[in-house]
């Protein structure tokens, strides 16, 4: 496990580009799903 996020992590950096990329996406997948879980709390009230 260790070993393969290393490698991923070398990879991201021979490819920084990429890497921003995989980062904006899946940070802005995890704002939209905490947006939708307190829009569904506040829903359900």
């Amino acid at each position: 496990m260790i070993r393969d996020y290393n490698i991923t992590w070398r990879k991201a950096i021979q490819r920084p580009m990429e890497a921003i990329t995989v980062l904006s996406f899946f940070r802005a997948n995890v704002v939209r799903r905490k947006l939708l879980t307190t829009h569904n709390i506040s829903d359900n009230g």
